[in-house]
């Protein structure tokens, strides 16, 4: 009986209690937040762009019966004591939006390298970061198509770019 713990912060430290409210809540947990979370679990942490990612995943996944006229709450907190939080409303069809974003799709067909390959990418960024009268080199042919790319860092640190 968890009646003696309304008002208690000896709640805080109950397993039992932690376990059965899990118990309770695992219905709306998994209908309301894990399909929010489908590119933060493909993608892994992008601190601030996380919250965003995970709304365009609820927005992909979720149905128009589903989330038109819902409220959507929007929670992101950071280092010490800075957070945000916020509520969306979503007011008409995201049909065009799911079409457009693919996420699925698009995290589906992210080009696999082995860790070492990783690595040497890593290293090139390190020896480039803050070079200026630089032109970027690397394989642009596996970029989706509209993709923006930078294509020279000119004396002042002016940037140019190009489309795929």
């Amino acid at each position: 009986d968890y009646a003696k713990f309304a008002h208690s912060e000896e709640s805080y430290y109950d397993k039992g209690l932690e376990r059965a409210m899990m118990q309770f809540t695992k219905g709306d947990y998994q209908k309301k937040v894990i399909p929010s979370l489908y590119a933060a679990t493909n993608v892994g942490n992008m601190y601030t762009a996380s919250v965003w990612a995970c709304l365009s995943s609820l927005l992909s996944s979720a149905s128009d019966e589903e989330i038109v006229n819902k409220r959507i709450g929007m929670f992101s907190y950071g280092s010490g004591s800075a957070a945000t939080f916020f509520s969306l409303k979503v007011v008409a069809s995201t049909q065009k939006f799911r079409e457009t974003l693919q996420i699925e799709t698009r995290l589906a067909n992210r080009t696999k390298v082995t860790p070492e390959h990783f690595a040497e990418l890593l290293k090139l960024r390190e020896e480039t970061a803050l070079l200026k009268d630089y032109n970027p080199v690397g394989d642009i042919s596996t970029l989706a198509k509209g993709t923006y790319y930078l294509t020279r860092i000119d004396e002042k640190f002016r940037r140019t770019y190009a489309r795929a």
